[in-house]
């Protein structure tokens, strides 16, 4: 039949940083216009109408065909597969010198959606980040979705937008939460929740336990050691300087010396209710050191130590200097 020409949002829309930076280096325009490129062909290609797999302007759905540059399925989200896609769009704009204007208009545009339809409250009050569109609401979530409170909080700083702080503190709230009702102190991969007012009776009686008893309940209750839980507490703790969140990030990392240390490295564990009584995942992966341990190192050093008033970070930790000039060409 071919090679499949199915892809999904983060992979055609995490290009757009790093090859920014290589026609900066490079002085010649290609790289920037081929990753640009991606927002042309899904604009242009794609018009949101009410009742369609892309329903909401702003929010898409995780899977299209780069043949066509037709969106297929998925419900959209900020999870996996999607969420690179909507980081680019704020740290793109800041990259730029806050040039690239179509970078902020879809990363606003996108905003309003995702405040009316992916954010939700849960029962236990607080604010959660599920799959959504017009068609109504999944209350599911990954550990994927906990990289947005700090990329919220790094857009409330650069665009001077205190409603963005609130909103990227109470989605900090209940991502911090699936790690810190945790005996382990470490959270699962998959989490659901309870819309606050919806009937619980299709859960099943272990969910509904769980939620009576953390908020939430877990769904895939394995830990892989990712980073997203630990960027956005370092995203807080180095834009508002309140040690807490160093508590925080200290907290999970007497979880991780506690259950995940093995000789040669660290290991995952296959339940994070029971810690290493309920077996290790033995592979360690390679953004354990890239991101995790890079933000939990920074968190302890000197807020001058990659300063987030100099550099923007990549989706995989990789610091960009923002000192580059762009004046909207990449001429010599």
């Amino acid at each position: 039949t071919g090679p499949s020409t199915l892809n999904n949002l983060a992979e055609i829309g995490t290009y757009q940083l790093e090859f920014f930076r290589l026609s900066q280096l490079t002085h010649d325009p290609v790289y920037h216009k081929a990753a640009q490129r991606v927002y042309d062909v899904i604009l242009d290609r794609n018009v949101p109408k009410k009742g369609s797999i892309y329903s909401v302007a702003g929010l898409y759905p995780i899977f299209i065909d780069i043949k066509s540059g037709k969106f297929l399925s998925g419900k959209p989200n900020l999870g996996g597969g999607s969420d690179s896609f909507y980081e680019y769009l704020i740290k793109t704009w800041a990259l730029s010198g806050f040039q690239l204007q179509r970078s902020l208009d879809l990363w606003k545009e996108s905003m309003k959606g995702i405040k009316k339809y992916i954010v939700s409250r849960g029962s236990d009050k607080r604010m959660y980040m599920g799959i959504g569109d017009d068609d109504g609401l999944d209350s599911i979530s990954d550990t994927f979705t906990c990289f947005f409170p700090g990329t919220l909080a790094l857009a409330s700083r650069l665009l001077n937008d205190n409603d963005t702080m609130v909103l990227a503190h109470d989605l900090l709230l209940s991502s911090y939460n699936t790690f810190a009702r945790m005996p382990t102190h470490i959270g699962p991969e998959n989490f659901g929740f309870l819309p606050d007012g919806d009937d619980d009776s299709d859960l099943l009686v272990s969910q509904r336990d769980e939620i009576k008893k953390y908020g939430f309940y877990l769904d895939r209750p394995y830990y892989l050691m990712r980073p997203e839980v630990i960027e956005s507490i370092f995203y807080f703790y180095r834009i508002t300087g309140d040690e807490k969140y160093a508590d925080w990030i200290w907290e999970i990392w007497q979880g991780i010396k506690a259950n995940c240390v093995v000789e040669g490295g660290f290991a995952g564990l296959r339940d994070v209710r029971l810690g290493r009584a309920g077996g290790l995942i033995g592979k360690q992966e390679s953004f354990v050191f890239a991101e995790t341990f890079k933000y939990l190192y920074l968190t302890f050093a000197e807020p001058n130590v990659i300063s987030l008033d100099d550099f923007i970070f990549s989706t995989e930790g990789h610091p960009f200097k923002r000192s580059f000039s762009f004046n909207g060409t990449f001429s010599a």
